[in-house]
């Protein structure tokens, strides 16, 4: 089992405004979400372009190993150990 461990110094001190900047343009993008099993799929319209997603994706990695993603057109399904949804409902709604 992997741990579940946020690392917020993963993501460089210098990259930390970009990633603020990109989660809250994905928080106002979420037109939906479906619960999964280990996870959630979320539904985020054409205001998040998918090269923003892929590098919000790349820096989340950084401080949140535990997760893996993926991204399509118009959706982002993130996905991780047991306990990641209430992790996830927090840092991303």
């Amino acid at each position: 089992m992997r741990a579940i461990a946020c690392d917020p110094r993963g993501i460089r001190e210098a990259d930390r405004p970009r990633y603020r900047e990109l989660v809250g343009r994905l928080r106002a993008a979420i037109r939906g979400t479906e619960e999964l099993p280990d996870g959630f799929v979320y539904l985020v319209d054409a205001a998040m372009k998918g090269e923003d997603l892929a590098e919000w994706v790349e820096l989340e990695k950084l401080c949140c190993p535990f997760l893996s993603f993926e991204v399509a057109e118009g959706r982002v399904v993130i996905r991780g150990p047991q306990g990641v949804k209430v992790i996830l409902q927090a840092e991303i709604g």
